[in-house]
């Protein structure tokens, strides 16, 4: 299974993570977003759940296969051709 960007563009989407207005642990959630944020961590996330990260230090502890795949790091060429959804 190939993931394939049509040449006339497709959408770009984020996943992120938040902490909601209502969270009844402020001080937890924050300690695991920064938790995932350790390069070691997030390096290890993106790898598990197949997804890229922008974590710089985190993609160099990625394995060359990985930074180097196309479906989770497409070259600019592919990029420019991406849109964000906006809100209407």
């Amino acid at each position: 299974i190939h993931y394939v960007v049509p040449a006339q563009g497709s959408n770009l989407w984020f996943d992120n993570i938040v902490i909601p207005k209502t969270c009844k642990n402020k001080e937890a959630a924050y300690k695991f977003i920064n938790f995932m944020l350790e390069p070691k961590n997030a390096a290890q996330n993106a790898e598990y759940i197949g997804y890229s990260t922008p974590n710089t230090a985190a993609q160099k502890l990625l394995p060359k296969s990985v930074r180097e795949d196309k479906q989770f790091y497409p070259p600019m060429s592919t990029v420019k051709n991406l849109e964000v959804y906006r809100d209407l």
